[in-house]
């Protein structure tokens, strides 16, 4: 075998592996991310429920109204909290500390009962044949919402 010979095989079989690298790398890249948590759990809870038509109009517009009324609860409890540790920074702000962690529990305990009401509300539009998915639901529901404060608590002590 020539040197030229040799070199054009070694070309071609540079240029093979080369394109076999870049093979590689676009069919292992990694997909997408996964979508937003909200609304993708929403359209598991319908699939979950079995709900149809009417009911999935009615599903989505109690959702909405129930993230909204937590958002409320959560940026008035956010108002209550500012002041608070603000006390930290500036020793001459005064505060009733025993007022403001009164209200902030009044806004947790309204938020436990909307969302207790919102489960019940979901309950009630569902029929006869529905009805044994709520409690599975029911335990996603709730998983979800310990889970989401677990995620954005504090790290523990000592690390």
């Amino acid at each position: 075998m020539n040197q030229a010979k040799f070199y054009k095989y070694a070309a071609w079989s540079l240029l093979l592996l080369n394109v076999a690298i870049i093979a590689f790398f676009f069919l292992t890249k990694p997909g997408p991310p996964p979508p937003k948590q909200g609304i993708n759990f929403q359209s598991e809870v319908i699939d979950l429920l079995q709900l149809e038509g009417q009911q999935v109009t009615t599903f989505r517009k109690l959702a909405t109204e129930h993230y909204q009324k937590s958002k409320s609860i959560n940026d008035q409890q956010q108002e209550l909290l500012l002041p608070y540790f603000e006390t930290l920074i500036d020793p001459s702000v005064t505060i009733n500390e025993e007022d403001i962690l009164s209200q902030f529990q009044e806004l947790e305990g309204e938020k436990i009962k909307i969302t207790h009401q919102h489960l019940q509300d979901i309950k009630n539009i569902l029929d006869d044949t529905q009805i044994p998915h709520f409690e599975r639901f029911a335990k996603r529901f709730i998983d979800q919402i310990l889970l989401e404060k677990e995620k954005k608590s504090a790290p523990p002590r000592g690390s």
